[in-house]
């Protein structure tokens, strides 16, 4: 395999500083019926009516490779793995590039609509409320807005590697630097992913391994939704592992009490503490979600809400941080 470093390491700080979206609030709800409005059989397109001034013009969406596997733990700690064709774990997901929208479509138990509408507002089905006189299923739409008006970018920094005791040499993958006719040849990558979700995360889903696919699924296709600003080449990062960890093997994160985890300590154990195991070695970059409250390593700052070593995928150190509030 050929080490895509320079491009890879693009697209690999662009998905961490979309990642590194801030815990968030509930700004408003109300109750919405959505409505299928058309299908074309031809291409998969959905045209799906959430309010008067919302409608969808939907895609269908091809996130995985050819299988993602789901891997979780029993009470004895062993590993449990739930593996499926990447086309069943997406048969539902539909995408709206322009509104930066990633849902599950389903119709079960009458059209239900849950997912990501957007950069503010966010759907998911109320299957126990009243239906409307036509039947339709009620919906929670609600409006979030970010919980810190800082930036949180620069949280994702360049330069972390500097002065750093680091040999490439030692790297599980080979890096190469492209000649300008190499970078040409390349028309798109499709970098594989391993979320780590940790157990503040994986508890508030119950370890529903099914829940935990579909959340992890919406958020990714946003993330990629993302890298239509990117062009030559296509980018689309495809999620291969999704681990979901428990309070017993979240070995490597490093934790305040039980509801912060420090950033730089965290990326800095991972690499190390997650030698030899295969989710880890086999993909391109590993993103750790978690529910907790990320603060800083160096000064206890918890304004980061994204953090990583940004221009190292494929290297060691191509792990990053997140936070992400469940449901929202």
């Amino acid at each position: 395999m050929i080490a895509l470093t320079f491009i890879l390491g693009v697209s690999a700080q662009l998905a961490f500083r979309t990642l590194a979206a801030p815990a968030t609030k509930v700004l408003s709800e109300q109750i919405v019926y959505p409505l299928h409005l058309e299908s074309r059989a031809d291409t998969g397109e959905r045209v799906v009516r959430i309010t008067d001034d919302l409608v969808l013009n939907l895609e269908k969406t091809s996130l995985f490779g050819d299988e993602v596997t789901v891997i979780g733990f029993d009470d004895d700690n062993k590993e449990v793995a739930m593996s499926m064709p990447g086309v069943d774990a997406e048969k539902d997901l539909y995408h709206d590039a322009k509104r930066l929208a990633a849902v599950h479509l389903t119709h079960d138990d009458g059209f239900q609509v849950e997912g990501v509408l957007g950069p503010r507002f966010r759907i998911r089905p109320l299957p126990a409320a009243e239906r409307s006189s036509e039947g339709h299923v009620a919906h929670l739409l609600f409006e979030i807005e970010e919980k810190r008006e800082n930036d949180p970018f620069h949280r994702i920094r360049r330069n972390d590697l500097r002065g750093r005791e680091f040999n490439a040499s030692e790297s599980t993958f080979e890096e190469k630097s492209l000649t300008p006719e190499e970078r040409q040849q390349v028309t798109a990558i499709y970098p594989e992913l391993t979320v780590f979700t940790d157990s503040a995360f994986s508890k508030q889903f119950g370890y529903n391994y099914t829940k935990i696919l579909r959340y992890v699924t919406v958020l990714v296709t946003c993330v990629n939704l993302r890298f239509t600003s990117v062009r030559d080449p296509y980018v689309w990062a495809r999620p291969v592992y999704i681990v979901a960890l428990n309070e017993q093997n979240e070995i490597y994160m490093a934790l305040s009490g039980s509801r912060h985890v420090y950033d730089a300590t965290t990326l800095d154990n991972m690499p190390k503490m997650l030698k030899g195991y295969y989710y880890f070695e086999a993909t391109d970059i590993s993103v750790t979600v978690t529910a907790r409250d990320i603060i800083s390593t160096y000064n206890g700052d918890s304004s980061t809400a994204g953090y990583a070593y940004a221009g190292t995928a494929c290297l060691d150190l191509k792990v990053a941080i997140t936070e992400e509030t469940p449901f929202t």
